[in-house]
């Protein structure tokens, strides 16, 4: 094969993460509303079961880094994306982070994130962080959605078949969680 059919060949990521980055700039606005809505109810829940918390952020996800990770390359094939279709797999569009000062009352937030939206998956990070061995950055995610009889009502219907992550973790672990991300991101 000619090196000239061998560039042919080769994935265009700059082309991919363009064309991401516009199908989702169309959407979100949405994906924002959505995540603020999540909120909504997630706090109203907690209040109702006076759990406190040190705080509740929300937002959609910034367009440089979708970008980023739209055109992040697949560890099977490196010349190939992770995201074939960026828009539909990945799954943090919509982002919440949940703060909490203790390590009980993550489990009381859990409750409230079962109870309220349909919960797609958990993922345990201080588990995988202990079954690797190694100390870092440790959160409860969840992928959820609205469950169908919320979606059925008018000001919800469309937000259905939409998914946002909620990260769970207390405030040490948020602040750790800082620090890592400055030393890898914003070290010299």
């Amino acid at each position: 094969m000619s090196e000239i059919e061998n560039i042919q060949k080769e994935f265009d990521f700059s082309q991919h993460r363009l064309k991401a980055v516009a199908e989702y700039q169309k959407v979100k606005d949405l994906y924002g509303e959505f995540a603020q809505v999540v909120k909504n109810i997630l706090s109203e829940s907690l209040n109702e079961s006076n759990i406190s918390v040190h705080s509740i952020e929300s937002r959609a996800k910034d367009l440089n880094s979708f970008g980023k990770k739209a055109s992040t390359r697949s560890l099977d094939n490196p010349n190939k994306p992770k995201y074939t279709n960026p828009i539909v797999e990945i799954t943090d569009l919509a982002g919440l982070r949940v703060i909490t000062f203790f390590p009980k009352t993550q489990e009381f937030v859990s409750n409230s994130i079962l109870s309220q939206f349909e919960v797609i998956e958990i993922s345990d990070k201080s588990e995988i962080l202990i079954k690797e061995e190694k100390f870092g950055y440790a959160s409860i995610h969840y992928l959820i959605r609205l469950k169908n009889d919320r979606t059925k009502l008018l000001e919800y219907k469309r937000f259905r078949n939409l998914i946002a992550e909620i990260q769970v973790r207390t405030i040490l672990q948020h602040a750790w969680a800082e620090i890592e991300h400055d030393i890898q991101y914003k070290s010299i």
